[in-house]
């Protein structure tokens, strides 16, 4: 995800509510979690596997 801040987080989708989406498994921070606004994400990049 890219918030509006600039900042990029990547992790897995676990939870998406009307207010937030919960990340796990944060790239670089695997024993970290986030719940993000949605009106702070700019633009949501999805890698699809084959």
């Amino acid at each position: 995800m890219k918030l509006r801040s600039g900042q990029d987080l990547d992790g897995k989708v676990l939870k998406v509510g009307s207010n937030g989406v919960h990340l796990a498994e944060l790239t670089g921070l695997e024993f970290y979690d986030a719940v993000i606004r949605l009106d702070a994400i700019e633009a949501v990049i999805v890698r699809a596997r084959k």
